[in-house]
């Protein structure tokens, strides 16, 4: 698994402080992240930028390569977390992903596949396929 820096941000702070010193979108990462590699899942980037757009997670799952958008939520007074993945962002996120595949000198014919991990008033939920490259 590459280092990622996930993991080193949960064991350079305690328990107690990770909430004041960790942004909530990393805290859902991290949770997100530890999710994932429990799955035998390997993370091969975390916070991945390109452009005007950033892919949360990127895994390899079994041969297939994993884009993940992770959204964190303390209510669903407001919805849920899948519900804030428009298309838009969706969108942003595939063109992120292609420019990553090229980068990273992977084929056309590699596999790939876009999830949405929402984590919903402490609720795990992940959506495999949530969305994909139509566009």
């Amino acid at each position: 698994m590459k280092d990622s820096g996930v993991f080193r941000i949960v064991e350079k702070t305690s328990k107690n402080d990770t909430k004041s010193r960790v942004s909530k979108g990393k805290r859902g990462e991290i949770i997100a992240a530890k999710y994932l590699s429990d799955l035998s899942y390997d993370i091969l980037e975390v916070n991945y930028t390109a452009i005007d757009s950033e892919i949360d997670i990127i895994a390899k799952d079994k041969d297939q390569i994993v884009f993940v958008e992770v959204k964190l939520k303390k209510t669903k007074r407001f919805g849920s977390g899948f519900e804030e993945v428009n298309i838009k962002k969706q969108k942003k996120i595939i063109n992120c992903s292609k420019i990553y595949l090229r980068d990273n000198k992977y084929s056309q014919d590699t596999s790939v596949r876009y999830d949405i991990i929402s984590i919903d008033e402490g609720k795990i939920n992940h959506i495999k396929n949530a969305f994909g490259s139509i566009y």
